[in-house]
């Protein structure tokens, strides 16, 4: 698979393996020309995944012989990483793909080529001598598929997404001085209330991050994930509460720790626009 802002294009072989010879032949191809909307190359290289994905079902299903193994290699780096990627944290446009690529495939099957060698990247690219004979690699298939796999000028892709993965600094080896005048407070909180009210799932997601954040400057560790994790979203949830009852009672909360009598329930009842 392979695209270019001009096309996206698939190519499929078939590769038989008997005694100590190996042929290889050609199963189906297809490329597209890319959208009129404009899209970025690693979206267009996320679609020629997409493609060769429909493509091998096509093979799987319309011929008798049963693939021992079914192989994706793919020139995209980042397209590897979303298929591998274990957070599914991605927008509509690229989950709705990953997902139908996950469907009939897993990230072990998918692995990275260089592009120089990805015979797919001639279906994306216009040229007045294009190379259309039998011989051609695009007919004949790339030269390393006739070497044994293990001589395949190819990563895993599990590999490759690794790589791409943010690396996590260990702060405790670096010596940090920290100099508080006041406590660290999130009074930032009062002046963003207009629009936590509007993105109340944007609120919690960033809650999420500076608490993270402050228990980094307080020592005690920070997760590894680049997003707010699941436990880190119900710790700001419940901040968030907090600090809204704090806001809307705190007459009654001061009274409370006080160990003094304040208003009536019904009182409050009626006056809390939540219950009207």
């Amino acid at each position: 698979m392979d695209a270019s802002e001009k096309a996206f294009a698939a190519v499929s072989y078939w590769r038989f393996e008997h005694n100590a010879a190996v042929e290889v032949a050609i199963a189906m191809a297809k490329a597209k020309v890319a959208p009129v909307k404009r899209l970025s190359v690693p979206r267009l290289e996320l679609q020629a995944a997409v493609l060769g994905v429909r493509i091998a079902e096509t093979v799987r299903s319309s011929h008798s012989i049963r693939a021992d193994d079914i192989i994706f290699i793919s020139d995209s780096k980042t397209v590897l990483s979303w298929i591998s990627s274990s957070t599914f944290k991605f927008p509509s446009f690229v989950a709705v793909r990953v997902g139908e690529i996950l469907e009939t495939t897993n990230p072990h099957q998918w692995w990275f080529l260089r592009s120089a060698d990805n015979v797919a990247d001639d279906g994306t690219r216009w040229c007045d001598n294009a190379e259309s004979s039998n011989n051609s690699r695009w007919f004949a298939g790339p030269e390393f598929l006739k070497l044994p796999q293990v001589d395949w000028p190819v990563t895993p892709g599990k590999v490759i997404a690794n790589a791409n993965k943010v690396s996590t600094i260990d702060l405790s080896k670096f010596p940090v001085n920290l100099h508080r005048h006041q406590p660290i407070s999130f009074k930032i909180f009062d002046e963003l209330k207009p629009r936590f009210r509007a993105r109340w799932f944007s609120a919690v997601r960033v809650v999420a991050l500076l608490l993270r954040f402050k228990d980094l400057l307080s020592k005690k560790g920070i997760e590894t994930e680049p997003f707010a994790t699941p436990s880190e979203i119900v710790r700001a949830q419940d901040w968030l509460f907090r600090k809204i009852q704090q806001d809307a009672f705190s007459d009654e909360i001061t009274c409370l720790q006080a160990n003094r009598s304040f208003r009536d329930h019904e009182y409050l009842i009626e006056s809390v626009s939540v219950y009207r």
